[in-house]
């Protein structure tokens, strides 16, 4: 983005007139591979333009430099306080062909949406999460919480679990797959409060693996969170 920034600062000395001095300021677009011979399209960055740009921010992102603070206005929005679940709708299911399932079909049997019942008790868990993740300084938003609806929704029923295990089974899934590769590198002194309210919640879904697996990633001799992953080998 330091380039682009650039090229906005190059057009205080252009003559807008004059093409070769216009060149100056122009930004080429990335289009892609060019066939030979190819000119790449170029923008010339004019003052009657507007630039808006998203990032996320988080533990992965490096900080805005003070060269994009001097030169833009940054809005910061912090998590979502109500994270916004989809409600279920009324579908018909394909039936299935003796060859299998037609794409349209299979698209007909995914399950998007939670039933009334099962909303209210994933929303619960969502939000007891993303409250402790805001403390940790790792929130998320409506598109991981909508993620992990759409999983659970469509997590397998072979018939061994009834309708609340299965339930319990994926959101476990779901805390060990999106949350807990988070929090590495979480001071342990520090956060053991708020860890403690992850371990609990991990404990009512009743994964003895998970929780096993989150109090082997509490390093006590770095004092840091590790986290090593499950090992399912004997569950």
């Amino acid at each position: 983005f330091s380039e682009f920034l650039s090229k906005l600062e190059t057009r205080r000395g252009v003559n807008v007139t004059n093409k070769d001095d216009r060149a100056k300021a122009e930004i080429a677009l990335d289009m892609g591979s060019l066939q030979l011979n190819e000119t790449a399209i170029k923008l010339y960055p004019d003052r009657n333009v507007l630039f808006a740009g998203t990032m996320n921010e988080d533990e992965s992102t490096q900080s805005l430099s003070d060269k994009v603070l001097d030169r833009a206005c940054v809005m910061r929005f912090g998590r979502p306080r109500q994270l916004a679940l989809r409600s279920k709708s009324q579908r018909t299911m394909a039936k299935p062909t003796e060859t299998g399932l037609t794409f349209a079909q299979w698209q007909q049997w995914l399950k998007p949406e939670l039933n009334a019942e099962d909303m209210d008790t994933v929303q619960e868990w969502i939000d007891r999460l993303n409250v402790t993740m805001e403390k940790l300084n790792r929130p998320f938003g409506h598109r991981v919480a909508q993620a992990i609806a759409r999983y659970i929704g469509n997590y397998p029923d072979d018939g061994s679990m009834d309708a609340e295990e299965r339930l319990k089974c994926a959101m476990a899934d779901q805390i060990e797959q999106r949350i807990l590769p988070k929090l590495r590198g979480i001071d342990l002194e520090e956060q053991s409060g708020h860890l403690e309210e992850i371990r609990k919640l991990i404990n009512e879904l009743g994964d003895d693996a998970l929780l096993k697996a989150f109090d082997d990633s509490s390093n006590r001799d770095a004092n840091t969170f590790i986290w090593r992953g499950v090992d399912r080998a004997e569950s």
